[in-house]
């Protein structure tokens, strides 16, 4: 892949997270769809599907949440559609982002990790 696609896709993945993000902040009325955050969105190389993961305040509402992103995709698509000026609009699929989660994870462990460390001392 040369660098101006790379440059291109990377530039399309930030302008589809900002835009998805407003579609879920100001269009979207489903109830299942709570406080969530899109973290990143990811798109192939030939630009037809983009991986859109997201992050919810309350891990609990993270499955209820996907099931109401996944019912609305399809008007999620059709907003793209009308508010971007683009070729083709890459098919959406959602998924929950659970880096953060890792992250807590690793961070507890290595505080353990510490703690027993100066337990030995």
């Amino acid at each position: 892949m040369t660098r101006k696609n790379t440059h291109r896709i990377d530039r399309l993945q930030h302008l589809l997270q900002r835009e998805i993000s407003e579609i879920l902040n100001r269009e979207i009325k489903d109830p299942r769809i709570k406080m969530l955050s899109v973290t990143r969105v990811i798109v192939s190389r030939d630009l037809s599907l983009a991986k859109v993961y997201f992050s919810t305040f309350n891990e609990e509402d993270a499955p209820e949440t996907l099931t109401g992103l996944e019912s609305s995709s399809g008007f999620i698509f059709h907003l793209l559609m009308k508010r971007l000026t683009l070729k083709t609009i890459p098919r959406l699929q959602f998924f929950i982002d659970t880096s953060i989660k890792y992250a807590r994870y690793m961070e507890d462990r290595m505080k353990k990790i510490v703690k027993e460390g100066e337990d030995d001392q």
